[in-house]
């Protein structure tokens, strides 16, 4: 099982995973990672919280917008917290777009990490349709990303 977005072909730059989780790394300063399929818990704003503070951003302050519901172009609703981590003279050095999903049984998140001005301005406005595309694979057979890489 694992969960998949329609992202571009011509974004992805190198593939990894990382304690469980796979990273897809875009030029320009974008980072997605999409977190292994779990059973649904149902405090979405927990396990949000909980990955914005999993990786700070050293010498930054946390600017939260909050949480919103959403439902995927498949129906699937999910929770998206909106982060922001500003420096010293309140400049944004990172956003951050997380997505929690419930696929019925199963739950997933997603990340969206913006290291750097450019890539909030580029992919920013991306982001509302790469989010709303997941779907989750059940099948055993499913193609990990760097599968398609290769």
């Amino acid at each position: 099982m694992k969960v998949e977005l329609a992202i571009p072909p011509d974004w992805v730059t190198m593939t990894a995973m990382r304690d469980g989780r796979e990273i897809i790394e875009v030029a320009g300063g974008l980072e997605i990672e999409l977190g292994a399929p779990v059973p649904a818990p149902h405090d979405a704003t927990s396990i949000l919280d909980a990955l914005v503070a999993r990786d700070p951003v050293d010498g930054a302050t946390l600017d939260r917008a909050g949480h919103v519901t959403a439902r995927t172009t498949e129906g699937v609703p999910f929770t998206l917290s909106s982060v922001k981590f500003r420096d010293a003279t309140k400049a944004v050095v990172e956003g951050r777009l997380i997505a929690y999903y419930v696929f019925g049984d199963i739950a997933a998140t997603v990340c969206c990490r913006m290291r750097a001005r450019e890539a909030l301005m580029k992919y920013g406005p991306a982001m509302d349709a790469l989010l709303t595309s997941a779907r989750l694979d059940r099948s055993e057979s499913a193609p990990r990303i760097d599968d398609l890489m290769n």
